[in-house]
């Protein structure tokens, strides 16, 4: 063994720097991200994670590259209402993964929310009698459908009625619009929908001819 007649008389480098990071926690809201869509006769009503934020401990610098913690839930072909139980993701602004890092929680549980939409013909009700003297001619609603939502009852729905309107509004020109008479747990799609009534209304007048 010629190691015996060896000894080290230089090295480079002569002095070695070591840099020591500081332990930290930070607090990040966690974002969630959807993947793929629900069936074509339903819509997201909300998503929502528990908990909304995630401590992540670990090296200052690997902390602080971190910014963003996010979730990742498939909505494919979705119908219906449920929880799941699912993995925190540690992104960089180049959206790669920071790995290495404590995470409390490192599953959080998401709700998903999902309501049934249909299109549906707006069905007109009158309150009063016209006068014989009336002829209430051309009456068109304005649009004629909506599309709603709601649970699964919706799927019985036929139409949507409106609030009776009176026709002693529309005789002295005191109406003001329409108002839908919506079901239980049943909503617009768009809550500002403007539905408008087009009609014509005509006044008979007899003359004695002599």
């Amino acid at each position: 063994d010629n190691s015996a007649n060896i000894r080290v008389v230089s090295w480079e480098p002569r002095e070695l720097l070591l840099t020591f990071d500081k332990i930290i926690t930070k607090e990040k809201t966690i974002s969630i991200k959807t993947e793929g869509d629900v069936g074509g006769d339903y819509v997201v009503e909300g998503i929502t994670a528990s908990p909304q934020t995630i401590f992540i401990t670990g090296p200052r610098t690997w902390v602080n590259e971190v910014s963003e913690a996010r979730v990742i839930v498939n909505m494919a072909d979705r119908t219906s209402s449920t929880s799941l139980t699912l993995p925190v993701q540690l992104l960089d602004d180049h959206e790669n993964d920071v790995l290495d890092l404590e995470k409390d929680p490192g599953m959080v549980d998401i709700d998903i929310e999902i309501l049934r939409k249909k299109t549906l013909p707006i069905r007109l009700q009158f309150e009063g009698e016209l006068p014989d003297n009336y002829n209430l001619e051309d009456i068109k609603v304005y649009p004629s459908t909506v599309v709603v939502k709601g649970d699964n009852s919706i799927a019985g729905l036929e139409y949507i009625n409106t609030k009776p309107i009176k026709i002693k509004d529309l005789l002295n020109n005191s109406f003001e619009g329409i108002e839908l008479e919506l079901p239980e747990n049943i909503e617009l799609m768009n809550p500002q929908q403007k539905i408008t009534l087009d009609y014509s209304l005509e006044e008979i007048v007899e003359e004695i001819l002599e």
